[in-house]
């Protein structure tokens, strides 16, 4: 072989390997067990939410950490009572959190949903999420009027 088609050949090789070592550092989300966290109890357009069990995603960050912070932070009260204010919260040290809470009543509620990610910038690739678990929900029943 000659010393031509070696060096291209190794140059194809870098290449690959550089695509191959960028396509494997973007960061995946994995789902976890569910958190069990603050009873939530509250109702939006027609469907009523109650339970304790959060839905936990993690990015580089290992399951069992993100649900022991998940169990805390839910009991941490959620500051305003509306569904788009987020609040600071005091989470892993090292870490930026942010949390909210539920448009019901006019007082604070748990922390049903939220955010955690290293550094004060908030590194996306290592973070986990945290919201109610849906399947909690439950339908009001059908009242047939005829």
């Amino acid at each position: 072989m000659g010393w031509r088609r070696l060096s291209a050949l190794l140059g194809v090789g870098v290449v690959l390997l550089c695509l191959v070592a960028e396509a494997s550092a973007k960061p995946t989300a994995t789902t976890c067990a569910d958190a069990a966290g603050a009873p939530f109890n509250f109702s939006i357009q027609n469907t009523h939410y109650a339970g304790d069990r959060y839905r936990v995603t993690v990015t580089n960050v290992d399951c069992s950490f993100a649900r022991t912070w998940v169990s805390k932070l839910t009991r941490t009260a959620s500051g305003p009572a509306h569904l788009a204010a987020t609040h600071k919260m005091t989470g892993p040290s090292g870490w930026k959190c942010v949390g909210g809470g539920t448009p019901s009543a006019g007082h604070s509620s748990p922390t049903i949903t939220g955010t955690c990610s290293v550094g004060s910038s908030g590194d996306p690739s290592k973070q986990f999420h945290w919201n109610i678990d849906a399947g909690q929900a439950k339908q009001p029943p059908v009242v047939n009027a005829g």
